[in-house]
């Protein structure tokens, strides 16, 4: 079935062209704060271009609720800080607030968000990877201990690099899940949010785009197997069976890890059906560093949400949401919580 129309065709053109010349981190601010995270007015927690914020807040509110006066909060894969004007302007009074965040231009966006919250205080800003805290390399930008509530949103798509010729998933998940556990004071939570890409019997994530890519793009080489064998760890180790507890209490004897874990029906939303293809981007296929974006990959995402639109869910939206009207397309998300006892 193809849903393009010949407004759909001159969007296309559009998006390819505003693309064209971009690095892949100008190319992800392109795709997530200009799009996904672009703001319903007066509606917390509530963007235009997914539900995902609004379906993890109240797990997130129950979180911050419960933080001290004076309280730390590490924010790793940060982003833009639209956590900050959703979740964390709630927090106590003189609350901590540490990111790690790779990308330049998204730090500064959220440093600049923090401001607005003179009852927050800035604690370390880290424009590193996540991975150089535990791999040996010196960091000096290092977040008080212990911390009360770590948030990993939406970030573990950068643990592992599926284009090497050898990964561990499982072994990438189970490191970086340990070192953040070993960051928290006793009864304190590790928030990791993630989007389920594994295809189910009818229906396919939009960033399940990825896999699809490498797999007719680069058919003799191992991307493709990597990219499932990656999603299918992410969901034994943190999803509603997940078997992280196991590996923490062999590295952390005297504590007792609790993990609570729920797959939850999401999805992104645009007005046309090229800005969903740029949607489908988010993941894999747009790394956060400053090489050329290869256009190449917006031009396939374009074509496949043209050509077996179904396969995604992608539908307009009929219920009485701020995005009603526009085209909708799956992106599940699970909404992991791990807690130091």
């Amino acid at each position: 079935m193809t849903i393009v129309s010949q407004e759909e065709h001159v969007h296309f053109k559009e998006v390819l062209e505003e693309f064209r010349e971009l690095t892949n981190e100008e190319a992800y601010v392109h795709i997530f704060s200009q799009r996904m995270m672009k703001p319903v007015p007066n509606r917390n927690a509530e963007y235009y271009g997914c539900d995902q914020r609004i379906d993890m807040l109240p797990f997130l509110k129950t979180l911050v609720d419960k933080l001290p006066e004076n309280g730390q909060v590490f924010d790793v894969g940060a982003g833009s800080g639209d956590v900050v004007d959703f979740a964390l302007q709630s927090a106590p009074k003189n609350t901590v607030i540490n990111i790690e965040e790779p990308n330049s231009i998204l730090i500064q966006n959220y440093l600049k968000t923090l401001k607005r919250y003179p009852h927050l205080r800035m604690g370390v800003a880290y424009d590193g990877i996540i991975q150089n805290y535990y791999r040996g390399k010196i960091v000096k930008q290092y977040p008080a201990q212990p911390q009360d509530l770590i948030l990993a949103i939406h970030m573990i798509y950068h643990l592992t690099d599926f284009m090497m010729p050898q990964i561990d998933p499982e072994s990438d998940i189970i490191d970086a899940v340990s070192f953040l556990y070993g960051l928290l004071a006793p009864g304190g939570s590790l928030f990791i949010v993630y989007a389920d890409l594994l295809d189910y019997a009818n229906s396919k994530a939009a960033c399940g785009l990825a896999e699809v890519f490498f797999r007719e793009k680069y058919p003799k080489d191992y991307f493709a197997d990597h990219l499932v064998s990656i999603y299918k760890a992410r969901n034994q180790l943190l999803g509603p069976d997940g078997t992280i507890e196991t590996h923490l209490k062999k590295r952390f004897p005297n504590t007792e890890p609790k993990l609570k874990s729920e797959r939850r029906k999401t999805h992104f939303f645009a007005e046309s059906v090229a800005d969903i293809g740029v949607l489908c981007l988010a993941t894999e296929l747009c790394s956060s560093n400053r090489d050329k974006f290869k256009l190449a990959k917006l031009q396939f995402c374009l074509d496949y949400v043209s050509r077996y639109p179904e396969s995604i869910g992608l539908e307009k939206e009929t219920g009485n949401v701020p995005q009603k009207g526009c085209w909708r397309a799956n992106e599940p998300q699970v909404i992991a919580t791990l807690t130091k006892a």
